[in-house]
């Protein structure tokens, strides 16, 4: 979540590339919703084309916006989704 000069809320969607620590800015909006986390999940994918043989995992947190059909982007392409929780161990 990113606040503007003038106060207005904005949420940004990243990717990171945890072997290369690339950044993939995947969008912005003032109003996410699942269908468009789906969709910009779908934008990555083609964005990376054939460079996605690489990659296994996708983890991201509990948050609601990363829904079934989200996950099941990646699921179509051989990739394994895995929700993580932000917070203290033990």
């Amino acid at each position: 979540m990113v606040e503007t000069v003038l106060l207005k809320r904005l949420y940004v969607l990243i990717f990171i590339e945890h072997g290369t620590r690339r950044l993939h800015l995947a969008g912005v909006t003032a109003h996410p919703t699942g269908a468009w986390t789906a969709q910009q999940a779908r934008n990555l994918l083609m964005d990376l084309g054939d460079s996605i043989a690489g990659l296994r995992f996708v983890i991201h947190d509990r948050d609601p916006l990363f829904t079934a059909a989200f996950r099941e982007v990646f699921k179509a392409e051989g990739l394994r989704p895995s929700p993580r929780c932000h917070g203290r161990r033990g």
